[in-house]
């Protein structure tokens, strides 16, 4: 196999898994109302209007990721298993994009997020979808010459 077909192969996985990751956080939306409850001891009222917050946001992720693992499924059939240069091009940036999101989602979250174990799995996941997405596409710049 070329190492154009291997990367073509495991970008498609990385798609895959974003995909999974995307449907996963729809799943998770009663553990977060859960996890955030137990963490407040606020009234009633303003604990409703922060799990809503919550709510939102993790469906915006959720549709976020779902939309990457799309991208890169279709990166890697349309562009990298041809060795097309726009595919390449588009998956570096791509993974960079992942691999930067994680750094500053490793940076700037508050401490007690990450105790949830939910949470440090994707961010663990989104960083090794981002290494894995851009490293051997750097080693095999050159197998992607095609317009």
């Amino acid at each position: 196999m070329t190492p154009r077909k291997v990367i073509s192969w495991l970008n498609l996985l990385m798609g895959a898994l974003l995909l999974l990751v995307g449907v996963l956080h729809f799943m998770m939306l009663e553990h977060l109302t859960k996890f955030i409850s137990s963490q407040l001891e606020l009234n009633l009222e303003v604990e409703h209007y922060i799990v809503a917050i919550f709510k939102v946001n993790h469906i915006g992720s959720g549709v976020l990721v779902l939309l990457l693992g799309i991208m890169l499924i279709y990166l890697s059939s349309s562009g990298l298993s041809r060795g097309k240069k726009w595919g390449r091009n588009l998956a570096v940036l791509m993974g960079w994009g992942i691999l930067l999101l994680s750094i500053i989602l490793w940076l700037s979250v508050p401490r007690i997020l990450l105790q949830a174990e939910a949470f440090k799995m994707a961010l663990i996941f989104l960083s090794a979808v981002g290494v894995i997405t851009v490293v051997p596409l750097l080693f095999f710049w050159k197998h992607f010459q095609e317009m």
